[in-house]
C-alpha cells in the first residue's frame, strides 16, 4: 500500500486537511545529518512521509495508529511535536 493512500485516509477520518508534507525523499547524504533518522529505514526508500495535519500531531498519530490497528497498512507511524511520520516498510514500528 502505498503511503499516500495512508495518508489520505489519515485526513478522511478526522475530516482535516493535509496541511504540508514535510519530507518525502531523504537523500543518502541528508538523511546521515538528521538527528535520529534510521539507518536501515529513511524516506529515500520512496516508503514514508514526514506530514503535517490541520489538527494536533497527536490527533493525527492516533488515527494513523487506529488504521494500523484496523490492518489498513503495515508500517511505522511516528509523532514528533509539529509532525507525524508514517511508512510502509511491510513490518509495524512505533
Amino acid at each position: 500500500l502505498a503511503p499516500l493512500r495512508v495518508a489520505d485516509e489519515i485526513r478522511r477520518r478526522p475530516g482535516v486537511p493535509l496541511h504540508n508534507v514535510i519530507s518525502a525523499y531523504r537523500s543518502p547524504q541528508y538523511n546521515a545529518k538528521c538527528p535520529g533518522a534510521s539507518k536501515l529505514f529513511t524516506t529515500h526508500e520512496e516508503f514514508a512521509l514526514d506530514l503535517v495535519y490541520a489538527c494536533p500531531p497527536q490527533r493525527a498519530f492516533d488515527t494513523a495508529e487506529g488504521l494500523r490497528k484496523e490492518g489498513f497498512f503495515k508500517g511505522g507511524v511516528g509523532f514528533y511535536r509539529s509532525f507525524i511520520h508514517i511508512d510502509t516498510r511491510g513490518r509495524n514500528a512505533t
